[in-house]
């Protein structure tokens, strides 16, 4: 938040007050944050290994890349999310004077929620730096982008990434650095996979006839 103020941009709190008081509209975005982030990655992946076996080894690596590269991330610089300021449980800072945030996908609802018993045992509640959303989201664009012929197609893919920054903000999970972070992460991942990966001699395309 210190460096986003310095920078003029710590929006957030703006962003998700204009919305606040839409449930239907929120829980429209609530579903979006739990279902694309799965959905779309997979659908890239199993679309490229299918119809475009030569860019699949290179798009592959590179996500796995990214990936990894966000887990180690999370591990030595973990982060609270937006959300958990105004939380007074047992991972929250409980400030909801000074920073209001809603946690929309716990109070409205969704496909899930991070205050289940079983996702509190499973996922990182301070994994917010970098946004791994906004990440695949990216990494999506760059693979998918390339292959992508008519207009609408590449105009919806171009959308989902802003699409994703913004469900991300609007329900308190990121702030918008958190994205750009993301956007250096996929940066990140391309380069592990066009340096380390070619240096030890692994494959980066795979063979026309093999799948």
């Amino acid at each position: 938040m210190d460096i986003e103020r310095s920078l003029g941009t710590f929006w957030e709190l703006r962003v998700q007050g204009w919305f606040v008081d839409h449930e239907i509209f929120l829980s429209v975005w609530n579903h979006f944050y739990g279902s694309f982030h799965f959905g779309v990655t997979i659908f890239a992946l199993v679309w490229l290994y299918r119809r475009f076996p030569r860019r699949y080894a290179r798009q592959r690596t590179a996500f796995l890349s990214t990936t990894g590269l966000a887990l180690a991330g999370f591990a030595f610089f973990p982060l609270m999310p937006p959300r958990l300021l105004s939380d007074c449980g047992q991972y929250g800072a409980c400030r909801p004077g000074a920073y209001p945030f809603v946690d929309t996908v716990s109070d409205i609802g969704g496909l899930w929620s991070f205050d289940s018993g079983t996702m509190q045992e499973v996922t990182n509640q301070f994994a917010a730096m970098p946004s791994l959303h906004f990440a695949w989201a990216t990494w999506c664009v760059v693979a998918l982008g390339p292959v992508l012929r008519r207009r609408w197609t590449r105009g919806l893919m171009a959308a989902y990434p802003v699409a994703t920054l913004f469900a991300v903000v609007v329900t308190a999970n990121h702030y918008w650095l958190d994205g750009a972070a993301g956007v250096v992460l996929v940066a990140a991942g391309y380069l592990v996979t066009d340096q380390v990966v070619t240096r030890l001699r692994l494959p980066t395309t795979t063979p026309a006839g093999s799948r």
